[in-house]
Parts: C-alpha cells; structure tokens; sequence
C-alpha cells in the first residue's frame, strides 16, 4: 500500500480526497495539477486513483522509493498536458511511457541513479521531451509514433552516448545536446 503519498494542488483548487480504498472522498475537488510524493513503491498500484481524473493537466512525480517504472500508460488521463518525473533518486528504468493523446511535454530530471529509458511512444501531441542531470542515463531506446515531437533537450547525462534513437521522430526543429559523450551524432 501508500506509505505517505503526498498529493498537492498548484492551480488554488483543493486536490480530491481520498479513501485508503483509493475511491474519492466526499465533497472533494478535483484539481488539475497535481504534484505526487512520497514512498510510492507501483505507481500503477499505489496511485491507481491518479488516472481516474480526467482533468488532471500537469502530474509531476517525485519519490525516493520506486526504482522502476515499467509500463506507465497515460491513456485515460486525456486532459494531461505535462508530465514531470523529477528527484527520483532510485529510479534506475523507465520501461515504456505510451499512449496519450493530449500530452505536449515530458521532463525527467535529477533521476540519478537512471539508467534506462526504454520506449517513448503513441504520443500524438508531445511537442517537447527534456532530460536533464540524469548523471547514470546510458540507453534511450526508441521513439515511434511521435508525429508532433519538434524539440528534444538531452543536458547534463554524462553517460549518454548514443542518440540514434533521434531518429524515430521525424519532425525535429531544435534538438539541444550539453554534456554527453556522443559518439555518433549523425541521427540528428
């Protein structure tokens, strides 16, 4: 279960409350940005309740504990505009983040201990992807189905090497690359 999830609002409206069960309290509201914490060991377990609210635009994550992401599809929350993993200082994988409609932007940041990030894909409206200061990060390994993908900053992951996987989205204005080992920069 939760070992304090801490979930606050940004936009001044109270963010819903919730049972232990996961299902919503009375009387609560719902916010549209939410900013997640705590001792999250599944997110698709432990926050399931996240994704049954439509009108969430901005979910930023930020935990100590979890140390995989392996499947995170962000379908149903269809009104998402922006996703930030950030301080996540044990997360060592991020396996898949897929299928959302209406996300424009995702930055993971000061994920230290990162060291892959497996498949970004079906995103129609993801316009920017930022990594930055994830010290560990060696493997970005494929990008499909990003048709509005138009700027990609890579800063601050030493270890990275290899950015073939820049070549997958197609419609790249700008890409921003600092402090990398690039070995073969001829995807961009």
């Amino acid at each position: 279960g939760i070992n304090d999830l801490y979930i606050h609002a940004y936009d001044g409206v109270s963010i819903a409350k919730y049972n232990e069960d996961g299902s919503k309290g009375d009387g609560a509201e719902i916010s549209t940005s939410a900013h997640c914490s705590g001792n999250i060991r599944n997110i698709e377990q432990d926050m399931s309740f996240i994704f049954d609210m439509p009108d969430l635009k901005i979910l930023t994550l930020e935990n100590q504990s979890l140390t995989e992401i392996s499947s995170l599809s962000l379908d149903r929350l269809t009104n998402l505009k922006e996703l930030h993993i950030t301080e996540m200082k044990k997360l060592k994988r991020i396996t898949e983040l897929r299928g959302s409609e209406s996300l424009e932007d995702i930055v993971i940041s000061s994920c230290n201990s990162l060291r892959e990030i497996g498949s970004i894909s079906d995103m129609n409206s993801l316009r920017y992807l930022g990594i930055y200061d994830c010290r560990r990060l060696e493997t970005i390994s494929d990008f499909s189905g990003l048709p509005s993908l138009t700027s990609i900053y890579i800063i601050g992951n030493f270890s990275l090497t290899d950015i073939s996987f820049i070549s997958g989205a197609q419609n790249l204005g700008y890409v921003g690359l600092q402090d990398g080992r690039w070995q073969d920069i001829s995807p961009i």
